[in-house]
């Protein structure tokens, strides 16, 4: 929001009463590596605190959030999906060179990655490993990954 915090405040109450109070959340990051399961929604909280005073001589967690976004082999989607898609894939010296879209068949032209995420592989029902890519096609820019044998969409660059 822009103003203060009351000006915040005011529009969420606002939204509050035209969308109903279970249409808005805030999301919390969960600790997992599954990026599906990164996060969930929690309530906004109606008497929100008033802005402390700025941290001396502490590290600033955003700054540092940033620094390891922008080391990352693989950046991550302005819109993550909240189930992969399945997707098709042709594949030449192990990268990506064409999918297969809502407009049929696109050459890749830009492969960023691989990223290989892997995680739960302690669980019971058992864990994954993923190899992540960032693609740019007709259709715009978007972050896949294989999984065994299988391709699936999982998100989309703005």
């Amino acid at each position: 929001f822009v103003g203060d915090a009351s000006d915040a405040l005011t529009r969420l109450a606002r939204l509050t009463d035209a969308l109903g109070s279970d249409s808005l959340f805030s999301a919390q990051a969960v600790g997992t590596w599954r990026p599906e399961a990164a996060w969930k929604p929690v309530p906004f909280e109606p008497d929100a605190p008033e802005p402390r005073e700025p941290r001396r001589n502490k590290p600033d967690p955003v700054q540092a959030l940033v620094r390891w976004e922008e080391s990352l082999p693989c950046p991550r989607p302005t819109r993550l999906m909240p189930q992969p898609e399945p997707l098709q894939v042709r594949v030449q010296r192990g990268r990506p060179v064409q999918l297969n879209g809502s407009r049929g068949w696109e050459r890749v032209t830009r492969c960023e990655g691989p990223e290989v995420l892997q995680s739960d592989w302690w669980r019971r029902e058992g864990g994954f490993t993923r190899t992540y890519w960032v693609v740019q096609t007709g259709e715009g820019s978007s972050w896949i990954y294989q999984e065994g044998v299988r391709w699936f969409r999982h998100g989309w660059f703005d």
